[in-house]
């Protein structure tokens, strides 16, 4: 029987491996590393818009430690069978209150997804082509 995360996360990484720049992966504790990029995965099975995430305590002190060996860190909050609404872990600081980490992303107009948080809204819709191209190009943000 396959696991339910590793589906999810099979089906964010197949993504990123068809991808024509990917060149290697490698696992991590708590994640995954990609050059010099640390990608965390969290998923949500409901099939239909908003999803609601958390991110524990230790997962934002994973985040932190991270964020000082490298380049860049990367949410990818899967959202069912929908897609994958992509972070850099500093956009994602915009809205969460490290004390009290969640998350709502919703599906909206032209597929892009809007993010919230315990401290505010994300001031910029995310689109569904962000992942994995935020990996690979410099203004990827822009997307």
């Amino acid at each position: 029987m396959i696991d339910k995360q590793d589906f999810y996360h099979g089906a964010a990484l197949a993504g990123l491996i068809s991808h024509s720049e990917f060149e290697s992966i490698k696992k991590n504790d708590d994640g995954f590393v990609v050059g010099n990029c640390f990608i965390m995965f969290k998923y949500r099975t409901k099939t239909a818009s908003p999803w609601q995430f958390s991110l524990q305590p230790q997962e934002i002190e994973h985040l932190n430690k991270h964020s000082k060996s490298y380049e860049q860190i990367v949410i990818g909050f899967i959202c069912g069978a929908d897609g994958i609404c992509s972070l850099f872990w500093h956009e994602l600081l915009t809205v969460i209150e490290e004390s009290n980490a969640w998350v709502t992303v919703r599906c909206g107009f032209k597929g892009r997804y809007g993010v919230s948080g315990s401290k505010g809204t994300l001031p910029f819709k995310v689109p569904r082509k962000r992942w994995p191209e935020l990996l690979f190009k410099e203004n990827a943000g822009a997307l």
